[in-house]
């Protein structure tokens, strides 16, 4: 194949590839994480939706918080309606792929390889993943752009252009703080042991990445209702949340040995090839070791915060650059081109598996929510079960309490855990004992009892419920408003 026909099918590859991820995962639009979100743009817009909403009251009350860049960047780029936000992403997805093809190119890797490793990225590296972390998703939230703008920093990193890279770096703590922060922070390090005796060369990135970052975390900070006096309550309520991202023991066997060989890997092959990403290697584990000794030992708040464990995705990215590297330098071009289209035709053969395998509960989520819209009014107030995560955002109703939206402050957490616990009868013991916890409260949820009901409805003044089709409705204090094949919407009647 000639240099301008690859270069074309390349291009090609790029193009399409965001929409064979969105095809394979399903794009969630007001969906998972994007509750968090969406919702919170219509009351920017519509201040009198969600009136009682506990999540949006709470965040409505804070100048600033993590999610606010984020939120200005989807109202004033009209992401907050479906056609924006679909291309917002694609954009996004492209520049992700082109960036990560700049920084293979860099490396010396070919179009071929560079195809496989975008593919290994985006379909295969999210099912194992120490802290739980992947380099994208299927959503415009924070995380995605900011990772975008990592990904950049990092090509003008290792191309010795660093202004440009730590003020990437620097705009990337506005959309996900704990990515550009993270990321600076390892960059920083590798560059001033590189360049210590020149301090020019270290002192004017790490100025312009405090002149973006810093104002962003000053905001975040003073917007704090309090500090964390009560560290160990918490450090306990963000385990059970998120424990997955501050945690070692939450990742699986599997995923733990997976990584262990990619960083012994990846030290190996870049201290030969590259001495910055040897550093690079060095200096986030480093870290990443102190890390684990103070959760065993000290067990200091300010370090389980920093949530290092989620630098993991940064060692298996170079990792799995250095892997496919070395098998383009150890394999024939016949051998690459063949396993390249086989992993082309699994990933393909995958997304349709999953598409036919697809749950209908979230069409059922989805009539549900279109019925509180059309037949509620906008002060009702509803209790749903634990895994409905676009029912907020599409009936444009209040929730009591929502297991996905979160604000990492003690006066939030505190009363969200409480309200969890209530409901759906998970805590942070089932989390310890190895629990599914979306499934456990799922289950428990579906027996829940009619007094807590009655309970909720007398002191809380919560309207509707949604509950599984065969929760029995026991005598004339509840009614029945609406049915699908698996769930019913229930009241109960003033005495």
């Amino acid at each position: 194949m000639s240099a301008k026909l690859m270069k074309s099918w390349f291009s090609c590859f790029l193009a399409v590839s965001p929409c064979v991820y969105l095809l394979f995962w399903g794009f969630q639009f007001d969906c998972g994480d994007m509750t968090e979100l969406i919702p919170a743009v219509k009351k920017w817009n519509d201040p009198a939706l969600y009136p009682r909403d506990f999540y949006l009251n709470f965040t409505s009350g804070l100048f600033w918080h993590e999610r606010s860049f984020m939120l200005l960047f989807l109202k004033y780029s009209f992401a907050y309606q479906f056609i924006p936000n679909i291309f917002w992403f694609y954009l996004i997805s492209f520049f992700l792929a082109k960036g990560i093809s700049r920084i293979c190119f860099t490396l010396g890797l070919k179009e071929n390889e560079t195809a496989l490793l975008i593919l290994i990225l985006l379909f295969i590296a999210p099912y194992s993943s120490v802290g739980g972390n992947e380099l994208h998703y299927p959503m415009l939230n924070g995380s995605v752009v900011a990772k975008c703008l990592a990904i950049w920093g990092i090509w003008y990193f290792i191309t010795d252009r660093n202004l440009l890279s730590f003020a990437l770096l620097g705009l990337a703590v506005w959309f996900q703080a704990l990515v550009g922060l993270q990321l600076g922070l390892i960059l920083g390090l590798v560059l001033m042991v590189r360049e210590f005796k020149r301090p020019l060369r270290w002192l004017s990135p790490a100025g312009l990445f405090g002149l973006f970052a810093f104002p962003c975390l000053l905001l975040i900070l003073g917007s704090r209702l309090s500090v964390h006096a009560h560290t160990d309550l918490f450090q306990e309520l963000v385990e059970f949340r998120i424990g997955h991202h501050f945690y070692i023991q939450y990742s699986s066997f599997i995923s733990i040995h997976v990584y262990l060989c990619l960083a012994a890997w990846g030290l190996y092959y870049w201290k030969k090839k590259s001495s910055v990403l040897f550093h690079f290697f060095v200096v986030q584990n480093l870290i990443l070791i102190l890390y684990l000794v103070s959760q065993w030992t000290i067990d200091l708040a300010v370090v389980l915060q920093s949530q290092w464990l989620k630098t993991t995705l940064w060692i298996e990215f170079f990792a799995l650059v250095a892997l496919v590297a070395s098998f383009q330098e150890y394999f024939s071009f016949g051998l690459r081109k063949k396993i390249l289209w086989a992993c082309m035709l699994l990933i393909g053969l995958g997304m349709v598996y999953k598409i036919s395998r697809k749950s209908f509960s979230e069409s059922e989520e989805t009539s549900l929510a279109a019925w509180a819209h059309h037949h509620t009014d906008l002060h009702s107030l509803f209790v749903v079960p634990p895994d409905f995560s676009c029912f907020k955002s599409q009936s444009e109703r209040s929730l009591w309490v929502d297991y996905k939206s979160v604000n990492h402050q003690l006066p939030y957490l505190a009363p969200w855990y409480d309200r969890i616990h209530k409901i759906y009868g998970i805590s942070l013991d089932d989390r310890r004992a190895g629990r599914d916890l979306m499934g456990y409260a799922t289950e428990q949820y579906s027996r829940i009892k009619p007094d807590l009901l009655l309970n909720l409805w007398k002191q809380d003044g919560v309207d509707y419920f949604i509950l599984p089709a065969e929760w029995k409705i026991p005598d004339l204090r509840f009614e029945q408003m609406y049915q699908t094949p698996n769930f019913q919407i229930v009241r109960c009647r003033a005495d």
